[in-house]
């Protein structure tokens, strides 16, 4: 949009970092409310963070509201995301957990492939903030599923710490479980590692692909 292809670096960065960031936080959140609660909080911000980032765009046209969109969305998303690792291991008690977690990362994986693919093909008919708007009413009609599963479901999902929220305890305590666990300090090198070579990967392919790197 602002014809620079180097400027992907920084765009990515931007995006992703705070998204990384907000998983710790999550889990905290995660361990002292409900799942439900997160995940609820985590689409009416998203729908709310695209309505405000379009309407700024309508007033100041500007790239960087699509990156603000992009980046705060991605937090409200890594909420989204820690809430339902929750949930599902509850709701699903009766199954084996490789096999539910297995059809999880296999939808996780549909999605990310997918979805650019529908963006892609909506860009070719629609303006940008179109497709956007359609993000957002999707979020909606994701909490309303959601809602509807929950009312409907017959599965009590349980807090995990009815204490108060220390943030900074917490983190003490997930820090000295990574020093202290075995085999999980490699673990989290070992994805340190692949998400280091995707985001590499993700970072360069624009670029590449619009001659940059001829």
């Amino acid at each position: 949009m602002d014809g620079e292809c180097f400027d992907i670096r920084d765009c990515f960065f931007l995006e992703t970092l705070p998204r990384f960031l907000s998983f710790p936080i999550a889990g905290i959140l995660c361990d002292h409310l409900s799942p439900y609660k997160v995940i609820n909080f985590s689409q009416k911000t998203r729908f709310i963070i695209i309505s405000l980032g379009l309407l700024g765009n309508f007033f100041v046209d500007s790239v960087y509201w699509l990156i603000a969109i992009s980046a705060f969305t991605g937090i409200a998303t890594s909420f989204g995301a820690i809430a339902r690792e929750v949930i599902i291991p509850q709701a699903f008690k009766h199954a084996r957990l490789e096999k539910v977690m297995s059809f999880t990362s296999l939808s996780d994986q549909l999605g990310i492939v997918a979805g650019p693919v529908l963006a892609v093909a909506l860009l070719e008919f629609l303006d940008w903030e179109v497709v956007l708007i359609i993000g957002a009413l999707l979020f909606v009609l994701s909490d309303l599923l959601i809602k509807f599963w929950n009312n409907e479901s017959a599965v009590e999902i349980k807090t995990l710490n009815e204490d108060k929220i220390d943030i900074v305890h917490s983190i003490k305590v997930s820090c000295g479980h990574i020093i202290k666990l075995n085999g999980l300090l490699p673990a989290i090198i070992l994805a340190f590692s692949i998400n280091l070579i995707l985001g590499t990967a993700l970072a360069s392919v624009v670029p590449m692909y619009t001659g940059t790197y001829e």
